[in-house]
């Protein structure tokens, strides 16, 4: 199935042709419903439409033509939104840093294959606060949530958008933040006299940091490394340098790790045992990675009694951002680690609470081992906060 799969993804974004040339109906459908758990469902779907549409029937066809429209209509929202923001932030002179798949997908064949979550956009901190009010105000925006980076809000069409005051996330890789520190000083002008991009390579060393973070953290989905391959033949980046900052911020050996996974799955190179431990580390993860990767992470970073402490005491550094009214007021953090407990048990989430605990302290040390064999073979020196 999983052969298949990239199969219909090249076949798709690199116009190969696809082999074996007769896949049954039930393998198709198999390899769709695989590719939906990383979020490519529309693209192996317009490769069936397109290799294998006498082999399926007219159900799965309708189903296979609604997930190519729903890529599409994703697009066209995310652009829609996406222009009444920087519209909104440039008449109100508030500069701005476009981020991640809304400026990757120009390099995909077609923007809409590139699908995203949501809309990323750097602030200024000074500006963060008139932003969110006039998100609120002018574009009836919904505030989410505010963490240590960012300030998430839906819009009425129900997007979620995230305005980052800060790319800094100390608590993955302990060099990771070390390029980033400056982003306001690599950046330049992408249209108009407020709207900005990153410059390479610090816009290439953002989407390997971002992708090992998310990897880090339990996994990072196959879209990440299908990006980094185009980045690397169609955009215009330097060799050289975006190596040395890689190199700084501790992720050059990921980053190498990388691509050679994606030139096993795109271009049909072979694989090493390193690259086959993060395909089965990657592949059954989806989008966002699973708890159990996230724990066997976690473990090798804290161990288990350390890592369980973490999830039930939650850090005041943290928890002011869950309860808004305890910041300034450290002495009360005891109060509000109760309260915390006192929703997770009256929310519905004791059940997978419980069980994180439970696999967090019963992980075979077989499985440890793997994980920070793993990490150590990509080079990852992990923040042990």
């Amino acid at each position: 199935m999983e052969k298949l799969f990239f199969d219909l993804i090249r076949s798709e974004i690199l116009d190969e042709k696809i082999t074996p040339a007769s896949p049954s109906a039930e393998d198709l459908r198999g390899a769709y419903e695989f590719s939906k758990t990383h979020d490519l469902g529309h693209l192996t779907a317009e490769a069936i439409l397109k290799n294998f549409s006498s082999v399926i029937d007219a159900k799965f066809k309708g189903e296979l033509e609604k997930s190519v429209y729903t890529a599409i209509y994703r697009y066209k929202r995310i652009e829609h939104e996406l222009g009444r923001i920087t519209e909104l932030f440039s008449e109100n002179k508030i500069p701005h840093v476009l981020l991640k798949g809304i400026l990757v997908r120009k390099y995909y064949p077609k923007p809409y294959m590139r699908t995203s979550c949501d809309i990323d956009i750097l602030v200024k901190a000074e500006d963060i606060e008139r932003a969110r009010e006039l998100l609120i105000s002018s574009l009836d925006y919904k505030f989410d949530a505010k963490s240590d980076h960012d300030v998430a809000f839906f819009t009425p069409t129900g997007l979620h958008f995230e305005m980052h005051y800060s790319l800094i996330e100390t608590d993955v890789v302990d060099e990771l933040d070390a390029p980033l520190l400056c982003a306001w000083d690599e950046c330049e002008l992408l249209s108009g006299e407020y709207t900005y991009t990153l410059k390479q390579p610090l816009f290439y060393y953002y989407h390997i940091a971002h992708m090992a973070k998310h990897y880090v953290n339990g996994g990072c989905g196959i879209r990440p490394l299908i990006d980094l391959y185009f980045l690397d033949t169609k955009g215009d980046f330097a060799p050289a340098p975006c190596e040395e900052i890689l190199k700084k911020g501790g992720i050059l050996t990921f980053c190498e790790a990388a691509r050679k996974l994606s030139g096993v799955w795109l271009l049909g190179r072979e694989h090493s045992d390193l690259t086959r431990t993060m395909e089965e580390y990657i592949l059954h993860s989806g989008v966002y990675g699973t708890m159990e990767n996230k724990i066997s992470t976690s473990r090798v970073k804290k161990g288990g009694a350390r890592y369980v402490l973490g999830r039930i005491f939650m850090p005041y550094s943290k928890l002011i951002y869950t309860y808004p009214s305890l910041e300034g007021r450290k002495i009360l953090t005891p109060i509000y680690e109760i309260r915390r407990w006192l929703r997770i048990i009256f929310s519905g989430r004791r059940r997978a609470a419980v069980n994180e605990v439970k696999s967090a302290l019963t992980k075979s040390e077989g499985d440890i081992s793997k994980t920070e064999k793993m990490l150590n073979d990509l080079g990852f020196k992990l923040a042990n906060k």
